[in-house]
């Protein structure tokens, strides 16, 4: 069993890694990813993409199987900033409904914010050729996890 969980574990690190690595190739700023997020959103109807995202959270538990929670990588944290930036976008829409598209690039588009704060926090330094900056990580991540883990994500 513990080998099972091991090599679950170095999977989900390399996947992760893998999704910084290609987030760190083509960076683009925290502002430009929420306006793309924002224009993608501002057309919905507030009463039926809340309790979309309320249904979703209710299904939480599916997050390894589902196609629908694929690029999520704390699906909670993430649903509750996607209702307060639905909530911020000043152009309130009447589209009921979203396909499977508009779906999958909600959640790239939220994961490439997180994998954006990863990078931040001084995963890479974009001054050198090595990568990791492992000395600034130590100090910071432990910061990052706890804000992370407890407080909801900027949109403004």
């Amino acid at each position: 069993m513990s080998n099972d969980k091991d090599a679950w574990v170095i999977d989900e690190f390399r996947k992760r890694w893998e999704a910084i690595l290609k987030v760190r190739d083509c960076r683009r700023t925290q502002n430009e990813i929420i306006d793309e997020l924002s224009s993608l959103i501002m057309d919905f109807r507030k009463e039926s993409f809340i309790p979309y995202l309320i249904q979703m959270m209710i299904h939480i538990e599916q997050r390894n199987t589902s196609e629908a929670f694929k690029y999520l990588m704390s699906p909670m944290k993430q649903f509750v900033y996607l209702i307060d930036l639905l909530f911020s976008v000043e152009k309130g829409g009447d589209k009921e409904g979203l396909s499977k598209e508009e779906w999958m690039k909600i959640t790239m588009l939220l994961n490439e914010i997180e994998m954006t704060y990863f990078c931040d926090i001084g995963f890479f330094n974009e001054n050198t050729e090595n990568g990791i900056d492992f000395d600034k990580v130590s100090v910071s991540l432990q910061t990052f996890l706890n804000y992370f883990g407890s407080a909801q994500l900027s949109y403004d």
